[in-house]
């Protein structure tokens, strides 16, 4: 190759080595600090823990879970961060809820680990131990014939407050409270299903940003692979003295 086209070549390359250096920079930037994150994943604890910023979450909306609830009369029974709530308010703790009542004057609540019996004022008077009454999860719950019945497996029993025992029943002519969605402006989807893990992989491979942000990371790629052999012609080149 003659001289004169030699220095034409390393000019247009050192050129364009700026340029494209400038356009993969946060690009680059990005994919590093995200796999540095990911080489540390275990230590950072990242993988158990759920963002829940509605911008971080924009690609996933699909995965996120409405919170379920009791209607009751005006207001919602739900369960939230371990807590029993009346809307916002916090009545008591609650691990999950999964089953409600309302007798004449209190109100059955399962918590899946514990019973809870409510006044209708929604105030705490009982709390009650579900194994022992049964090992097995209660699947339903109704008011019927003054009395709370319970749905153990495949069958049904009346709970006696008095004796704290479980007598066999028939099944309830009225179907049990079902779970429902909260309406939105009382409590937002939560993020329970995707990690900063997986958003830091979405952001490294560009998943992230949707199908066209996997070939903004794939140009990237091949800018940086032009940088590694531009730069290496221009140091080569000068090292030759042309």
């Amino acid at each position: 190759m003659k001289t004169s086209t030699r220095r034409q070549l390393r000019f247009w390359l050192h050129k364009w080595h700026r340029r494209a250096g400038l356009l993969a920079a946060l690009i680059v930037i990005l994919v590093t600090l995200t796999g540095l994150l990911l080489n540390h994943i275990a230590a950072t604890g990242l993988d158990r823990l759920y963002p829940q910023n509605s911008l971080i979450l924009t690609p996933y909306q699909h995965a996120l879970s409405r919170p379920l609830g009791f209607a009751v009369d005006a207001h919602w029974l739900w369960s939230a961060d371990g807590q029993l709530r009346l809307d916002q308010q916090v009545l008591t703790g609650c691990r999950q809820l999964q089953g409600y009542a309302r007798g004449d004057d209190s109100q059955f609540v399962d918590c899946s680990s514990q019973w809870l019996l409510l006044d209708n004022n929604h105030q705490l008077l009982e709390v009650l131990e579900p194994s022992l009454f049964s090992e097995e999860p209660v699947t339903a719950v109704v008011w019927q014939d003054d009395a709370y019945q319970l749905q153990i497996g495949q069958d049904w029993f009346v709970l006696d407050l008095l004796s704290y025992q479980l007598t066999a029943a028939t099944a309830p002519a009225e179907p049990a409270a079902a779970l429902q969605v909260l309406p939105p402006e009382l409590a937002a989807a939560r993020n329970e299903s995707i990690s900063w893990q997986r958003v830091l992989l979405d952001l490294h491979s560009g998943r992230w940003f949707g199908s066209w942000g996997v070939w903004v990371v794939d140009v990237a790629a091949l800018i940086l692979l032009f940088l590694a052999l531009s730069g290496a012609w221009i140091w080569f080149s000068r090292k030759r003295g042309f």
